[in-house]
C-alpha cells in the first residue's frame, strides 16, 4: 500500500523500489498469483509514468501472462 501512495503522490522512483521489493517477497514466500499480477501491473504503471516504455511493456506482459494462468484466456 505504501508503494501505491508513493505512486499517487508522483514519487515514482520510491514506488518502483517498493513494487520490486514486493515482487521479490511474493515470488520467494507468498506465491499468490493475483497479488503478483497486480504488482506487475502497478510496476508497469510506474514505468509508464517515468517514460520507461520498454520496462512498462515487460511488466504488463508479465501481468498478462499471470492473468492468463489465473483466469484463462478470456475473449
Amino acid at each position: 500500500h505504501i508503494a501505491n501512495t508513493y505512486f499517487v503522490s508522483g514519487k515514482l522512483s520510491q514506488a518502483e523500489t517498493l513494487y520490486k521489493e514486493a515482487l521479490e517477497l511474493c515470488n520467494s514466500y507468498l506465491r499468490i498469483p493475483i497479488d503478483i499480477m497486480n504488482i506487475w501491473m502497478n510496476l508497469g504503471n510506474t514505468y509508464l509514468g517515468q517514460g520507461s516504455f520498454k520496462d512498462a511493456r515487460k511488466s504488463y506482459k508479465n501481468a498478462l501472462e499471470l492473468s492468463k494462468k489465473i483466469f484463462g484466456n478470456v475473449n
